[in-house]
């Protein structure tokens, strides 16, 4: 991989990712997250600063992709500050 993609800084304006604890339903975590992703091959965009990419799929995967499936995208995520909000119960 070459340097030089794209870079977005990604902040949500409030809690959008909200978790329910699977023993107990009425627990809930929300979640609010500022990433800065770096955009190393994105079809759309017309960038490229990858060598090569590949998609394989195996066990439970292979009932769902037939093979004609073509990678549009290259994201890496490389720093993230997540704030946790619980709610009073």
């Amino acid at each position: 991989m070459q340097g030089g993609g794209a870079v977005v800084w990604s902040t949500a304006d409030e809690p959008n990712l909200p978790l329910v604890a699977a023993k107990n339903p009425n627990i809930v975590r929300w979640y609010q997250e500022d990433q800065v992703l770096d955009i190393v091959f994105s079809e759309p965009m017309q960038l490229n600063q990858v060598s090569e990419a590949a998609l394989r799929a195996g066990s439970e995967l292979r009932d769902l992709l037939d093979g004609r499936e073509r990678v549009v995208a290259v994201v890496i995520q490389r720093l993230y500050m997540r704030q946790v909000y619980v709610p009073c119960v």
